[in-house]
């Protein structure tokens, strides 16, 4: 029988490698063998009790490797429990003779390496032999990188027969770039980490009360990164945790990434927003108000423009409200010429442009996404959005490889406990015919602070331009006339951006934006105190016993 080496990762075994396969030496390593440790990393550091191997501590942990000139800059910190970084000296990593990689004053020798182009995945195996627990053993420190995430674990091996002992475990997520993770992850100016580590708890306490599976939360000040917790688990049956590669159903949070594209097509004179939208769509020509049950239909008082779809103003409903069900507007497994033709007959709520009435509009502003651009909406969203703003996990569909991330939906059971559910006839996992601009992208965590902070911005992340400052000042500032503004309370306004905007002049999140999702997701731009939240679940209903509130009212009182 081949024996199996397994490694100890959290408390859990995980990938074993059969001894006899073991690959083979390497050949001589190029200048630029190790750049694929390159980045800004932070994760969780395990360390493990030499006596039986099991035992552990797991503590926060930064990684910064930047390449200057021939050699590596390598800096590896851990922060102890009161958030404080210790140790993380710099130290100079360069590519010797052969087979030899010098840390510092100390020599390793490449003992295998791995790459697969397919997964994007790359390991290096490091040997060397020291002194362990005052005896002569070999060591080894294994890097592996696979995506965002790099492990960097080291193994002693007391002996040819013993068995290996794992020392230390570095389980590491890229920092997104334009974020920057300072020197330790809760070590950014003006924020509280105390008050933070009361948000996780929080998180925590709903998790072990059975109120939601798992949460992936962040919080960034100035473009530093101040908080990035994962707690709980992605399936309560495989029992996969949730981390911050965990991929969520962010529905409605769709809405501000379909505006940004259409205003992107704005700024290059592709239209106006008043610009009727049968213009573009001749089918909006045909549409009809029906005020009143006993009403019978008539022709708006005006046409439905552009602006009107992104105000919510244009009279269209919502996919879930009774009318839309019964006509059966919507589906995943439609066209979007279908989509259209039956919007357009089924009547209006109310005139164009006398109601804010949360609606299928940004649907319709991602068809005119395609009309404008001459691209598939998806394409366009690829090529003009996600990659320069490397969001690389944000997508219409979670394909084969990505699908061990996919959060599952709960809700709540008949015993109190939680039940996966569905919310779509066509899920995720499979690629829809309906690409919709309202509900329909998959995305995590950090790509989506990555999209929100380019907000904060005014438009620009990490040397790339999206939008101009100006057009972000107005699509983040209420859009809604005096007379649909009091309609709505008063005290919160809409912006173009599909957000949100709080209006009370007396409150000190005055001009703080955002929106949410069906299924748990929700985020928000402070704009004065430069902050972007981020919290997502995975729940239906989503905001089980008000986790938002409470969660954002501890981010609050963490900024100083």
């Amino acid at each position: 029988m081949v024996g199996l080496l397994s490694v100890v990762c959290g408390g859990t075994l995980v990938a074993t490698t059969p001894q006899s396969q073991k690959p083979a030496p390497p050949a001589p390593l190029s200048a630029n063998a190790l750049d694929f440790l390159v980045g800004s990393w932070q994760g969780t550091l395990t360390y493990l009790d030499p006596r039986d191997n099991k035992s552990r501590q797991t503590i926060k942990a930064t990684l910064e490797v930047a390449r200057v000139g021939e050699q590596l800059r390598y800096q590896l910190s851990s922060v102890d429990q009161n958030g404080a970084p210790t140790g993380g000296e710099p130290t100079v990593v360069s590519v010797g003779p052969a087979d030899i990689v010098r840390f510092g004053k100390e020599d390793w020798r490449v003992v295998s390496t791995r790459r697969s182009a397919g997964r994007g995945s790359t390991e290096m195996r490091l040997g060397r032999t020291g002194i362990d627990t005052d005896r002569q053993a070999r060591v080894e420190r294994i890097y592996t990188r696979d995506g965002s995430t790099l492990r960097v674990r080291t193994e002693v091996l007391p002996d040819a027969q013993g068995p290996r002992m794992v020392r230390n475990d570095y389980v590491l997520t890229a920092v997104p770039a334009g974020v920057s993770s300072a020197r330790a992850v809760s070590a950014v100016e003006g924020i509280s980490a105390d008050r933070l580590r009361d948000a996780t708890a929080l998180l925590q306490q709903f998790v072990a009360e059975g109120k939601i599976a798992g949460a992936v939360a962040a919080v960034a000040r100035d473009g530093k990164l101040a908080y990035l917790e994962a707690v709980g688990v992605q399936d309560l049956a495989s029992r996969s945790p949730m981390t911050d590669r965990s991929l969520f159903r962010i529905y409605s949070m769709t809405k501000p990434i379909t505006a940004v594209a259409a205003m992107m097509l704005y700024e290059e004179g592709r239209f106006r927003l008043d610009d009727p939208v049968a213009k573009y769509i001749p089918q909006f020509a045909q549409v009809r108000v029906v005020s009143s049950p006993a009403a019978a239909p008539r022709p708006p008082t005006r046409p439905i423009n552009i602006e009107d779809l992104f105000l919510h103003t244009s009279g269209l409903s919502h996919r879930t409200s009774d009318l839309y069900r019964t006509a059966q507007v919507r589906s995943r497994a439609i066209p979007m010429s279908t989509f259209i033709e039956n919007l357009v007959r089924t009547p209006l709520m109310e005139d164009p442009g006398t109601r804010f009435r949360y609606s299928e509009a940004t649907t319709v502003l991602g068809r005119l996404v395609e009309i404008w651009s001459g691209k598939p909406f998806d394409q366009f969203l690829d090529e003009r959005l996600f990659r320069p703003l490397k969001m690389t996990d944000t997508v219409f569909t979670v394909e084969a490889d990505r699908r061990a991330r996919l959060a599952t939906v709960y809700t709540p059971d008949q015993t109190g406990g939680l039940a996966a559910t569905e919310l779509e006839t066509v899920p995720f996992t499979e690629r829809p015919a309906l690409f919709e601009g309202a509900v329909g992208l998959i995305s995590t965590v950090p790509d989506y602070l990555r999209f929100s902070q380019m907000l904060i911005n005014r438009g620009e992340l990490d040397g790339a331009r999206v939008l101009k400052p100006e057009t972000v000042e107005r699509m983040t500032a209420n859009g809604l006339p005096e007379p649909i503004l009091k309609d709505r309370g008063g005290s919160m306004g809409w912006g173009l951006a599909n957000v949100n905007v709080l209006m009370d002049s007396t409150s000190p999140l005055f001009g703080e934006y955002g929106w949410d999702g069906t299924a748990g997701t929700i985020f928000w731009n402070d704009p004065a105190r430069r902050t972007v939240t981020i919290l997502m679940i995975q729940s239906s209903p989503p905001n089980p016993d008000d986790i938002r509130q409470k969660f954002k009212a501890l981010v609050q009182a963490a900024v100083r």
